[in-house]
């Protein structure tokens, strides 16, 4: 059983048709509060679909604490301004699809998305969850895998995300570097209880 709280940072990572975002749905489906920056418009169902930022605070308002927020802008501004609008909510689970595209690796956050970086910082003070999902963590903002209670890796083969994975996966990593991780299957790191678990189909 995997044991995933709404406070937690999780990171999703592994290649396209893996399982990921299908395994991202159902880790956010059981809390009450979410929002999801849905890049790819793949989650409508999932709740509330709102497009622009300020629309954000009057839903949240009336009580639609389901909120699937699908950008027709997708510029680093306009989530940085997401996530500003989201910054005095408390208690929900911020999810993040393609987190990679914003928190890049080697660039500041500070900088580049101010208002990631004060989730980061302060969420958990909020009871605010962030659950991320990225293709390759080689290129994901390293502050993010660093603070994760939980990272879920599905199938990946790029010498530099095994390197870097190798800190988290231990001895596990091996299944990916050998390339015998069966689809839809995963690597389970759990920070909390401090072990590393190969997981079955999703």
């Amino acid at each position: 059983m995997i044991n995933v709280r709404s406070d937690d940072v999780c990171v999703v990572v592994g290649k396209r048709r893996g399982g990921k975002s299908y395994f991202f749905r159902h880790l956010l489906l059981p809390f009450k509060r979410r929002i999801i920056w849905d890049y790819n418009h793949e989650h409508g169902d999932m709740g509330f679909c709102l497009h622009y930022s300020n629309q954000l605070k009057e839903a949240w308002e009336k009580g639609l604490f389901h909120i699937v927020f699908q950008p027709y802008d997708r510029t680093k501004e306009a989530f940085n301004s997401f996530l500003e609008a989201c910054q005095p909510f408390r208690n929900f689970v911020l999810g993040i699809e393609e987190a990679e595209r914003y928190a890049i690796a080697k660039q500041e956050l500070e900088k580049t998305v101010p208002a990631l970086r004060q989730f980061i910082d302060v969420g958990r003070h909020n009871g605010v969850g962030i659950f991320v999902t990225a293709r390759r963590i080689n290129r994901l903002h390293q502050d993010i895998p660093a603070n994760a209670d939980h990272i879920f890796v599905f199938k990946t083969h790029k010498p530099q995300d095994l390197d870097l994975l190798s800190e988290w996966l231990s001895d596990k990593v091996y299944v990916l570097k050998e390339g015998s991780l069966k689809p839809f299957c995963f690597i389970h790191y759990d920070d909390r209880a401090g072990t590393t678990t190969l997981r079955p189909p999703v």
